[in-house]
């Protein structure tokens, strides 16, 4: 986790990165945050039907405590980054927006990056890179074997077990990747790894995670 920082993350935002007018929240813990913003034709934002509902609901969790029994909490102030390998990795060894909005369904189009950077400055576009593969760049080196008994594990196993359902090619490649996206940005509930323990690295700006399981 970073340092301390003000609770409205608003300030510098609106008006500049998102539409002056975006709706914002306060989340259970303190935090006020924008939401989506993506107005048609008719000026109304076609986020409040799906998109909002959802950050409004999760934005009534309960923040994750440093005891939590789910997340490790590590502090890059407090910690050096040689000091903090061990920690990590004795955690990870246990176990288009208004096209979006509109249709959820069908969430994704193909495009390039120098596209989403073309329109970084555009308040009329929200837009997020969901897939960036890093390989193995996005582990320090001294976790970058984590993962190495699923890897060759599972190709050795496919000689006597085929693999009959449709696996994407980079399950045996690709470990990492990365998220690019602007400000006010909702990504859906998924799985991370199939649900395996994942380690996550912030590099520019703020993003909140809910960590939540089906009741039944």
């Amino acid at each position: 986790m970073s340092a301390a920082r003000p609770h409205d993350l608003t300030i510098g935002l609106l008006g500049t990165e998102v539409p002056k007018n975006s709706p914002i929240v306060q989340w259970n813990y303190g935090h006020t945050t924008i939401l989506p913003a993506v107005y048609d034709s008719h000026n109304i934002n076609v986020c409040n039907t799906i998109d909002i509902p959802i950050i409004k609901y999760l934005a009534q969790c309960p923040a994750s405590s440093l005891d939590s029994k789910y997340v490790v909490h590590i502090s890059n102030n407090d910690l050096p980054i040689h000091n903090m390998l061990d920690p990590i990795s004795n955690s990870l060894s246990k176990t288009n927006v208004m096209a979006h909005a509109i249709d959820h369904t069908r969430v994704t189009k193909a495009g390039l990056l120098k596209d989403f950077f073309k329109f970084m400055k555009d308040l009329e576009a929200i837009q997020c890179v969901l897939d960036i593969p890093l390989m193995q760049a996005s582990l320090p080196d001294a976790l970058k074997n984590l993962d190495h008994g699923l890897i060759h594990g599972w190709n050795h196993t496919t000689y006597n077990i085929p693999i009959s359902s449709k696996v994407h090619p980079e399950n045996f490649t690709v470990k990492g990747w990365a998220l690019l996206h602007h400000a006010g940005f909702l990504t859906y509930p998924h799985h991370n790894v199939e649900g395996a323990l994942t380690w996550v690295r912030m590099e520019v700006g703020v993003k909140f995670w809910v960590v939540f399981w089906l009741k039944n």
